[in-house]
């Protein structure tokens, strides 16, 4: 994240970036993930890991935007996380929903443009569309691999610039 040209683009200077709890929340809602008693341990463990001690602030003021909270351990920490979220915890059905309307061969533009919209996601910059393009190709994706195709769109754009932001 830190190294894309959205990142460093000076329309986003002074943006505030998603703190880890936002985030986190952000994921479980969107993907309609209702945490038990042990995936509550690993999404509180997960905020730990991207530097958010949750209830503990540094000070009264709570967080300073340099904080630990956009270092590359703390990114790492919510790539992680989003993994989780979509490859492990989101089913099948939820999924599906973030390609509904969609039917085979798909063109990867469409599955691209129908995932941001669902996920919420700002625009992408071309050089995010250009790094979704390049992975997905340009032959139609066929019914049978649509979820999997899904759920890879969705976690490339959970870990993009323009999704961290506010």
């Amino acid at each position: 994240m830190l190294a894309t040209p959205p990142f460093w683009d000076p329309k986003n200077r002074w943006t505030i970036i998603k703190t880890p709890m936002d985030l986190v929340l952000e994921l479980l809602n969107r993907f309609e993930i209702v945490p038990d008693r042990s995936m509550m341990v690993e999404v509180l463990m997960s905020i730990i890991g991207m530097g958010y001690m949750v209830f503990d602030p540094p000070n009264v003021a709570g967080y300073r935007s340099t904080d630990l909270l956009v270092g590359t351990s703390s990114l790492l920490a919510r790539y992680k996380f989003s993994s989780k979220v979509i490859n492990t915890w989101a089913s099948d059905a939820t999924m599906a929903r973030f390609s509904a309307g969609l039917v085979g061969p798909v063109a990867p533009a469409a599955l691209i443009a129908t995932v941001v919209s669902t996920m919420g996601s700002m625009p992408l910059a071309a050089n995010t569309l250009g790094v979704l393009n390049g992975y997905l190709g340009t032959a139609p994706i066929a019914d049978a691999d649509l979820l999997q195709r899904t759920r890879d769109v969705a976690f490339l754009v959970a870990c993009c610039a323009e999704y961290q932001l506010m």
